[in-house]
């Protein structure tokens, strides 16, 4: 079932379609969106969509605050993190594939780039 994951060609479509329809972001040090692209399975391993969003803002003592909305029903909600590190790891395992092993973690954006 499918064929190789090529997250960097993933990352680069993704950037792409930023750039092919307009979507800019103001470049401000202080606060960024962040998207979690989850893989897909249905059709083949080369798709990716967008299943959340959140605005990270960095504060005084260096640290960031993650400001998301769960679902309809829940209140936001604001998470403190040390590191953008510790964000993506949060996000990754909280967005892990369910059920099929072979498929990779999300692709976690920060603006129009990879969250490294």
């Amino acid at each position: 079932m499918g064929k190789k994951i090529d997250r960097q060609s993933q990352i680069d479509t993704i950037t792409k379609y930023y750039q092919h329809n307009g979507i800019k972001f103001k470049k401000n040090k202080n606060i960024s969106m962040i998207s979690v692209y989850l893989p897909s399975d249905l059709d083949d391993y080369y798709k990716v969509f967008i299943g959340h969003v959140g605005v990270l803002m960095k504060q005084p003592n260096n640290g960031y605050i993650f400001i998301e909305k769960l679902s309809f029903k829940q209140p936001y909600q604001a998470i403190e993190f040390k590191s953008k590190a510790q964000l993506k790891n949060y996000l990754t395992a909280y967005y892990k594939p369910y059920g099929d092993k072979k498929l990779p973690v999300p692709i976690i954006m920060e603006n129009d780039h990879y969250l490294k």
